[in-house]
Order: C-alpha cells, then sequence, then structure tokens
C-alpha cells in the first residue's frame, strides 16, 4: 500500500495518504474536498552513519557545521 503526496486547491495544504487502490483518491482532512491533485513526490534514503548538516555527514566538525567556524561557512550541506 503505497502512500502518495496530494495537493487540495481549496484550502492550499499539501498532505500524505495512505492509498489501498489506484483508483482511491481521498479527501482533504483539513476542508473535505475531493479535489485533490496526486503531487510528484521524492523519497529519501539512508545508508547508516553521518548524514546531515551538523552530524558530522559533511566532514565538518559538529560544534562548527553551518556557522562558519573553522571552515570558513563553505560547509556543502549549508550552502
Amino acid at each position: 500500500m503505497p502512500i502518495f503526496e496530494y495537493y487540495c486547491q481549496s484550502c492550499n495544504l499539501r498532505f500524505e495518504e495512505l492509498v489501498f487502490s489506484s483508483q482511491d483518491t481521498p479527501k482533504c482532512p483539513a476542508c473535505g474536498n475531493k479535489q485533490v491533485n496526486k503531487e510528484l513526490s521524492t523519497f529519501g534514503v539512508s545508508m547508516g552513519g553521518p548524514s546531515g548538516c551538523g552530524d558530522g555527514g559533511c566532514g565538518m566538525d559538529p560544534g562548527s557545521c553551518g556557522t562558519g567556524g573553522g571552515h570558513g561557512g563553505s560547509c556543502p550541506c549549508c550552502h
């Protein structure tokens, strides 16, 4: 059962919904509108270990990552 992302044109809400069939279209959880658009979605995969800014995933000291200290603000995951 895939999870799809939807956008409600009525109230501008973006939401995710577990869909049991490709023919099922959910209604907006905020306003109840049934005219929602399925959005193109992406997913992330973690291979373990540090991967984000501030946790050493960029190779910089976690204490200085994103602050410009120690690497001149050139952290690739902060810019």
